[in-house]
């Protein structure tokens, strides 16, 4: 039996923030919406959100689960929307901008057989939807920094490494000018502004004698001194910030086991705010500012998150109607129609016969 009711409604996505940063820009662009539906939407997590909520034995529900078995089913119930269609495009001439693939929405339809049943299945379905993006949209951070956790901190420990060596040659090479000073007390009264000439021997590619000029033995003792500390006060920074990044690849490993376990993105930050505080608890003192960088940095994307919810939503935009193929007038009409087709190749047919039958 065919439907009796359609129900649709436009679940709207947040406006770009075009100059925000990533984290608090909520709009989704039409990459980011795919990826999202084929990693996160199936029959599976509908039913585990729907028993999540305790209506997964109510007939409307029962009925969207039934329909998201059949073939199609998340292509006809959700369509995303663009600001600038491909007409629109055309008609008026605008070029394709950046902006344009930024999605305002998903037209979203369900059909039933009472009126009241697809109004419940569309106000579900915004629900899963919204709950999906949101979900979708926080494990994306988690993956994200993770990974450039990861690959930030090999970094820093490769610079680290470089500048462990340059420290090496430097303290070499202050060795090496005071032992010059040994040799040469009167080196070191010399200005240090002086430089000196030094004939290596070699010929430049113009054939003329390669000469080098040096600093005084102490101007070199001072400025190789200077980029020791410069690079030791490198190596702090880039310490601290490996000891940050081993914080924050921790709480995300837990915070990954968190967001599995939570189906609902509305119970999913309150824990993840609780393992912020539990993880970046400060055991060094020296510590503290950098262990408070991390904690603030979380808390401030957990914010973000914990306001997403109101940003996506149905917004009363449902509308429910009878397609007009269930009409009574428009069943009458179509019937007429098909009985008035049905005689007139009745009659055609008998004097068909009726011919047949004089010409024999």
């Amino acid at each position: 039996m065919s439907p009796m009711y359609e129900a649709s409604a436009l679940l709207q996505f947040p406006t770009a923030r075009l100059r925000s940063p990533e984290i608090r820009n909520a709009a989704l662009d039409l990459p980011v919406y795919r990826r999202a539906v084929a990693t996160y939407i199936s029959t599976d997590q509908m039913t585990r959100y729907a028993q999540h909520l305790g209506i997964d034995n109510r007939a409307p529900t029962v009925e969207m689960i039934r329909q998201s078995r059949t073939p199609g089913f998340w292509d006809r119930v959700a369509m995303p929307m663009a600001p600038l269609s491909r007409e629109d495009r055309r008609q008026f001439g605008l070029q394709k901008a950046e902006e344009s693939a930024v999605l305002l929405g998903v037209r979203l339809g369900v059909t039933g057989r009472r009126k009241d049943e697809v109004s419940e299945m569309i106000e579900f379905l915004g629900m899963y939807y919204s709950n999906t993006l949101i979900r979708a949209r926080i494990r994306n951070w988690m993956l994200e920094s993770r990974i450039d956790v990861e690959g930030a901190r090999n970094l820093s420990g490769s610079e680290i490494v470089r500048l462990g060596l340059q420290n090496k040659m430097h303290q070499r090479r202050i060795a090496a000018m005071k032992e010059i000073l040994v040799r040469y007390p009167d080196a070191a009264r010399l200005d240090p502004r002086t430089t000196i000439n030094v004939v290596s021997g070699e010929r430049n590619d113009d054939d003329r004698v390669r000469e080098e000029r040096l600093l005084s033995p102490l101007a070199q003792i001072v400025a190789s001194e200077s980029a020791i500390a410069q690079n030791n006060e490198m190596i702090e920074r880039l310490e601290r910030e490996i000891y940050q990044r081993e914080l924050l690849g921790q709480y995300f490993v837990a915070a990954e086991r968190i967001a599995d376990s939570k189906p609902d993105a509305f119970d999913l930050v309150s824990p993840l705010r609780e393992l912020a505080l539990s993880h970046f608890v400060v055991s060094n003192l020296g510590a503290e500012a950098a262990v408070q960088e991390v904690r603030l940095g979380i808390e401030g994307a957990l914010d973000i998150f914990e306001a997403m919810p109101t940003q996506y939503g149905v917004r009363g935009s449902i509308r429910v109607h009878r397609p007009m193929r269930n009409e009574p007038a428009f069943l009458g009409v179509l019937g007429a129609i098909l009985g008035g087709v049905g005689f007139a190749v009745a009659g055609h047919w008998i004097k068909l016969r009726r011919a047949a039958r004089v010409a024999n």
